[in-house]
């Protein structure tokens, strides 16, 4: 990678004057940019901004003549800070190549030498101007929204699975972000303008440097992916395949580099504590046994974990750019909730989200409502795929079994009756005509939702809640509801939300809870809410953790990826 952030090349470039003579055409883009040939726009990506990129700023100055020349044609200040962030943005797990580094480095290079023919001066300035103006769109708005192709993404979703239930953090068009990169151009540091431009998330920046932590594994050789599975190894057993174990343990920091006995075939406590270290970090089950599970993630190479790393710091450029000092973090891979203050982990919960053909939603929003004591209206999707066919087989005890109320749907909720489940003929009813039907649970130690639920507003139908199925948080996986999340201490989050509404009203809402009858609280004090699904993440401890990929979103993300290296490969 061209290195134009070089100090001595920095002089060079900053003091170098281009000599023009007669054969030089004084044809400059901000007076020519219509009239030039495709050619000169040959390879561009965003060639429509890239024109009212100038005509907006060459508009606003008369006398300019390129954008990233001062009018002396030396070259400006820009070219370099704009440079240099092409070249950070390698950091960013972006590709710099992207941006046109080579080409503008060649052209900077081979104009600060002389080695343009007069001829051909005038192509290469207005040429070079042009990418740079292109680079400058283009790593704005990658860092922005991202570099994956959200639309292709979010089709493939659609072509494998039933449904794709994800809202991002919309792009505005992108003229919005050419008015930001005309102010910044204007009267800003280039570099510190696309910096700004990050996820605003502490935990981006641990995780950009992971990314480096694992690049610079992968340049001293990374580990081999050769350990194979015949039988489970465990403390005090010996088996030729621990010496492997142990290098490539020590390759990613989890097993001392300074132990003695690296190339011994012994299992002994120093490597149980580094495999239960492993397995923390790869949500594992924690016995500190390498089981064939275990063995399948020590093999994945170091290249696939920095593919992984670099998609999920694509993702937090799907989420929302402002966010409150206050909010609830959901990451779905790693089953667990985060309360967030100031920057900080005030609470840690497990929780459960949707099975693998029935994801739970992507979203943001706030926390509006508390219902305690709920009743539960069961979803499409439920009825559907699970009572349509328990009511067809015996209606009279599914029913009861199921404690369900059944309603005419067509009717409001003041005026529906109760409808007598065996004077339905179920066997007729269809996957569509079963829905003219409103299926209900009243409050009890039975009813899915527990005690409480908390709604944030959201297209899906989902929220948050309690549950009657508390032995499933003892499970490492806890892919087990129909798309809403469960939660693991529900109290705790009641008084927490509440007490944002005013220390005395928790022992009211107690009170109301402890009686059972339905009741809903509106917050004033709504907290925003984040469901998101990073797959790698760095915890506060410089920890890295990768989790299982359950709904296959790093793999179709892989295959929405419009702009790679040569080679395809994002690792590098």
């Amino acid at each position: 990678m061209a290195n134009v952030s070089n100090d001595d090349f920095a002089f060079k470039v900053l003091t170098h004057k281009i000599v023009i003579n007669k054969d030089f055409q004084k044809m400059f883009v901000c007076d020519n940019i219509e009239k030039f040939s495709d050619k000169m726009f040959h390879n561009l990506y965003t060639k429509e901004e890239v024109k009212r990129l100038y005509t907006n700023i060459c508009n606003d100055n008369k006398n300019q003549k390129l954008l990233w020349f001062n009018d002396d044609l030396t070259f400006s200040k820009k070219t370099l800070e704009l440079y240099r962030a092409i070249e950070n943005s390698y950091f960013h797990g972006l590709v710099p190549s992207n941006y046109h580094n080579e080409k503008i480095f060649g052209f900077i290079n081979k104009i600060i030498n002389n080695e343009f023919q007069p001829k051909e001066l005038s192509y290469a300035i207005n040429r070079l101007d042009l990418l740079l103006s292109d680079a400058y769109i283009t790593l704005a708005q990658n860092m922005l929204f991202g570099f994956s192709n959200w639309y292709k993404f979010k089709n493939i979703v659609i072509d494998e699975k039933e449904k794709f239930e994800w809202i991002r953090r919309e792009s505005s068009a992108n003229v919005d972000v050419l008015y930001y990169l005309i102010e910044q151009y204007q009267d800003g540091d280039i570099f510190t303008a696309i910096e700004d431009l990050a996820p605003p998330y502490s935990d981006y920046d641990r995780l950009k440097e992971a990314l480096q932590e694992y690049r610079n594994i992968k340049a001293l050789g990374g580990w081999k992916t050769d350990i194979v599975y015949k039988e489970k190894l465990r403390v005090k057993k010996s088996n030729y395949q621990i010496s492997k174990v142990k290098h490539r343990l020590i390759a990613t920091g989890d097993l001392s580099s300074d132990i003695t006995n690296i190339d011994s075939s012994y299992f002994d406590k120093i490597l149980e504590i580094a495999v239960k270290r492993f397995q923390q970090r790869h949500n594992l089950k924690i016995d500190g046994i390498i089981g064939s599970q275990t063995i399948k993630s020590l093999n994945v190479s170091v290249s696939q974990k920095i593919e992984k790393i670099i998609l999920n710091l694509d993702r937090y450029r799907w989420l929302p750019k402002d966010i409150d000092d206050s909010y609830i973090d959901i990451n779905i891979p790693s089953y667990h909730l985060n309360v967030i203050e100031n920057d900080q982990i005030i609470e840690t919960q497990r929780v459960i989200v949707g099975k693998k053909k029935r994801p739970t939603p992507i979203l943001n929003s706030k926390i509006s409502t508390l219902v305690l004591n709920p009743y539960w209206t069961a979803p499409k999707t439920i009825i559907q795929k699970d009572f349509l066919r328990g009511l067809k087989k015996n209606p009279v005890e599914y029913a009861k079994g199921h404690d369900l109320r059944i309603y005419d749907r067509s009717l409001s909720k003041s005026k529906a009756r109760e409808l007598n489940v065996s004077n339905i003929n179920w066997s007729r009813h269809t996957k569509k005509t079963i829905l003219k039907y409103r299926f209900v649970q009243p409050p009890s130690n039975r009813n899915p939702l527990g005690n409480v639920k908390f709604l944030f507003a959201n297209p899906f139908s989902v929220y948050m809640h309690d549950t009657s199925s508390r032995s499933l948080f003892k499970k490492d996986n806890r892919h087990f509801s129909s798309g809403c999340v469960r939660i693991q201490n529900p109290n705790w989050m009641i008084k927490y939300l509440i007490e944002k509404e005013g220390a005395k009203k928790y022992s009211k809402i107690e009170k109301k809870l402890k009686r059972g009858k339905n009741y809903k609280v509106r917050l004033t004090s709504e907290v925003p809410v984040i469901v998101r699904y990073m797959t790698s993440h760095v915890d506060r401890d410089s920890l890295v953790y990768f989790y299982e990929d359950i709904y296959s979103y790093d793999e179709i993300q892989r295959k929405a990826i419009s702009q790679v290296e040569d080679d395809g490969n994002l690792s590098e």
